[in-house]
């Protein structure tokens, strides 16, 4: 009893921003709460804290059952859990915020309540069976998207990092009728050839959804579309703008895996306490939790399909584009919603990017692997608005992975690590470019972190865009 007692007087007596000193003796200083199994105490229901461990989609449905008899979570009490103050506000990263009604207007019980049993509808009634799919999926696989914009030749540096660590797993990329035509098939498959290829317009997939302007949701629905239509049952997610630093093979054996069926990456934003998600998936905010990153993503489908299913039922929903951002947090918000603990790294992000006049930008979200905390991603997230002139004044100075910044407690995802987001660019060259950054730390050497890496982004074609721009001017 006395360590607790301790902790309480610690929390009471030291503001939080005097509370770094203390670190090293007390960390996690914000512990996560057990929603489900608070809740299921008050309802007197039977939910599973290790529901984790079921081993079949079917296995979850008397799970699900007890869930959707969860007593009501009202907006006030789902945020008491997270005690952010102005101050935090002011210097994390917080997704949406002063301009949504939910912020201004605190929703209601019978708001989040009428949305919460919709879900359960869904649940209950409208779930593709894992039966009917199940002789369908095989094996372990990556599964991105391409088709629109650049994604082809980011897709290539992919398929070239790929065949460089040796991966013999085989690929689905998804798209969207026309957006892959036969020349960039064979363009990708000349690089890595055990591609398949899903138009998700087509009408035997498992999920049917839109077209990207359908509903001015650009293509943010593909994902959670693609993630129930690959044939995969266990599956990398990447980004086309992803990078793998270890073998993709391997992830699938990391312990952290194997225990939950799931890795999340973090992001760099948190959910405000106020956003009425948290109630409608009866769930207590939880100050150690970061916004997924789902630029890459490893899930046993065979156990959670239909889990998968919710998510991109909730991507469906023109609702829930004003509480989570695209597809990334549908699947976060899925697992809570149906009382399953997921897998995460032990090592928050770190972020990496270019360092120029003083001014610092990190354009790459690293990911580390989900036990040893090695490096295992690169996902370009904000690189990708930087356009050819940017891109060939960094290549002519070394390349475009120049500093990196780290949080100074990285396994500590309590932690309040002041972050910032804006843009950037270069006195005289066209173009600027989005950037994210962490503050109250100091820029390091990315070669200290990735020895080499603007030498195997150079390998892997990263500057194509520089490289087709140069061929134009020649060839006029």
């Amino acid at each position: 009893m006395a360590p607790i007692i301790l902790v309480i007087l610690i929390l009471a007596i030291f503001p939080r921003n005097h509370r770094e000193a203390i670190h090293d003796t007390y960390t996690n200083y914000f512990p996560p709460k057990s929603s489900h199994s608070t809740a299921a105490a008050a309802s007197g229901t039977a939910v599973t804290d290790f529901a984790h461990h079921f081993k079949t989609p079917d296995d979850f449905k008397p799970h699900f059952f007890q869930v959707a008899k969860l007593s009501p979570l009202d907006v006030q009490d789902a945020k008491r859990t997270c005690y952010w103050t102005d101050e935090d506000y002011r210097k994390q990263q917080f997704q949406w915020g002063p301009d949504q009604d939910w912020f201004a207007n605190q929703s209601t019980l019978a708001e989040t309540e009428a949305r919460r049993q919709e879900w359960h509808e869904f649940v209950a009634n409208d779930l593709v069976p894992w039966e009917s799919v199940k002789s369908k999926h095989k094996g372990r696989g990556i599964v991105t998207l391409a088709g629109h914009g650049d994604t082809i030749p980011r897709v290539a540096i992919l398929m070239r990092q790929l065949v460089r660590l040796g991966s013999k797993l085989p690929v689905e990329i998804h798209f969207w009728e026309d957006e892959m035509n036969e020349e960039s098939k064979a363009f990708l498959n000349a690089i890595y050839p055990r591609i398949r290829y899903n138009d998700l317009s087509a009408s035997d997939n498992f999920w049917k959804t839109h077209g990207p302007t359908e509903r001015n949701y650009g293509h943010y629905h593909f994902k959670t579309a693609a993630v129930v239509d690959t044939l995969f049952s266990e599956f990398l997610l990447l980004d086309s703008d992803n990078i793998p630093l270890t073998l993709p093979e391997d992830l699938f054996e990391a312990p952290t895996y194997k225990e939950y069926g799931t890795v999340f990456w973090p992001d760099i934003a948190r959910t405000r306490h106020q956003n009425p998600i948290w109630a409608i998936t009866r769930t207590f905010c939880n100050p150690a939790e970061y916004e997924q990153e789902s630029g890459q993503m490893l899930v046993n489908k065979a156990k959670f399909f239909y889990h998968l299913q919710l998510a991109a039922w909730f991507n469906e929903q023109d609702y829930y584009k004003h509480l989570l951002l695209g597809d990334k947090d549908m699947f976060r918000f899925a697992w809570h919603a149906l009382k399953t603990p997921y897998g995460k790294p032990s090592k928050w992000l770190t972020s990496g990017g270019t360092s120029h006049d003083g001014n610092y930008c990190g354009h790459t979200f690293i990911q580390a692997h989900p036990d040893n905390g090695e490096m295992a991603f690169l996902h370009r997230g904000y690189f990708k608005g930087m356009k050819a002139p940017a891109l060939k004044w960094f290549r002519e100075r070394g390349g475009v992975f120049q500093k990196f910044k780290q949080s100074k407690y990285p396994e500590d995802f309590a932690f309040p690590q002041e972050s910032v987001w804006g843009g950037t660019g270069i006195e005289g060259v066209e173009g600027g470019w989005h950037c994210m950054g962490l503050e109250g730390v100091d820029e390091q050497p990315m070669d200290d972190l990735i020895p080499g890496i603007n030498e195997l982004f150079e390998e892997l074609g990263g500057y194509w865009m520089v490289d087709e721009e140069e061929k134009e001017k020649q060839g006029k």
